[in-house]
């Protein structure tokens, strides 16, 4: 099974209400996952196939806050403009034959929180 050491407190912290151990792990266990282990703040969650959301923080606790009805639906996401030079993606004409489209999305952090070291620290096993 797909596994992830996550921080526990960072899982926490996005999900804005307390949850015992005990809850996570009936709530992981409804969810086709896991914990397979502890230690301090590290969590090592085991996924089935089909639930690799639940290998980082943010999908942990995205899906977490829609078990405990903290959330309703999806998560609002704004597109916005940019000021900075558009990207351009440059693909070898060799391709056409076998992939005549392509398509891409650039994403940014948001402005007033950034990547921090934890979301950048995630660390993911197969």
């Amino acid at each position: 099974m797909p596994q992830s050491v996550l921080s526990w407190e960072r899982v926490r912290a996005l999900l804005s209400v307390p949850l015992s151990d005990s809850q996570l792990d009936d709530l992981l266990f409804e969810s086709k996952a896991e914990l397979a282990g502890r230690d301090g703040d590290s969590l090592t969650v085991s996924v089935t196939p089909d639930r690799l959301d639940l290998l980082s923080e943010a999908g942990l606790a995205l899906h977490l806050a829609g078990a405990l009805e903290i959330a309703h639906g999806l998560p609002k996401v704004r597109a916005t403009a940019t000021t900075s030079p558009k990207p351009r993606f440059q693909v070898d004409a060799s391709v056409d034959p076998i992939r005549p489209w392509i398509s891409g999305l650039l994403l940014r952090a948001p402005d007033d929180r950034g990547l921090d070291a934890g979301t950048l620290a995630e660390r993911r096993g197969l």
